[in-house]
């Protein structure tokens, strides 16, 4: 095992600034290099070998699908891969194929070298924007669960009944017919009653 101030990296990315700005940052420190560049997947499969050397890999996500992700965990599973990314499709891809590292900004300099030290431990390593864009998505998630009035009521929408007709079999008003769809429309993010039909049926809703 090499001594923690020798941890090699490789950095996947075709932005010429990032890599000057990590090879700077990285070099300069006391415990990691960035000892190989690959600008893509082919580059870095024409390389593999360089691989056997390196700790840890760092990926721009702009320049890797989460499929090639998928390969290169199973093809080097000792190898510990940090992403970096901003959006929260990011997070969630990478961390769908069990990715160890998470860094949403690029320039975030220190948090790179912090991030790259936990994954080497074997620890998980997400920043504070990682984490936000979890609790805001699942939190998303949980809030598009219907209740059961609102199920009723788009369930009746979705055989093409009018309001008046949910109203009253519903033995409800028409304007709480409206509230309700108001609400699984707001949480399913849905535009209109077809898309909301639409997006239910997908979650199995209804």
């Amino acid at each position: 095992m090499r001594p923690p101030f020798y941890i090699q990296t490789a950095l996947m990315s075709k932005d010429i600034f990032i890599l000057r700005d990590y090879a700077r940052v990285l070099d300069a420190s006391s415990k990691f290099l960035l000892v190989e560049h690959f600008e893509n997947v082919s580059d870095l499969s024409f390389k593999s070998r360089a691989l056997e050397r390196i700790d840890v890999l760092i990926f721009d996500l702009h320049t890797i699908e989460v499929t090639e992700l998928i390969k290169l965990k199973i093809a080097f599973p000792s190898k510990k891969i940090l992403v970096i990314d901003s959006g929260t499709l990011g997070v969630l891809k990478s961390m769908s194929v069990g990715v160890d590292g998470f860094l949403s900004d690029r320039k975030n300099f220190k948090g790179l070298l912090d991030h790259i030290s936990v994954v080497v431990n074997g620890e998980k390593a997400l920043d504070q924007a990682c984490i936000h864009h979890l609790f805001s998505y699942f939190r998303k998630e949980l809030q598009s669960d219907l209740t059961n009035r609102e199920r009723e009521v788009l369930e009746e929408l979705s055989l093409s009944r009018s309001y008046k007709q949910i109203a009253d079999k519903l033995t409800i008003s028409t304007a709480t017919v409206k509230t309700h769809l108001e609400h699984v429309y707001d949480k399913l993010n849905a535009d209109n009653k077809f898309d909301a039909i639409d997006k239910a049926r997908a979650k199995k809703l209804i």
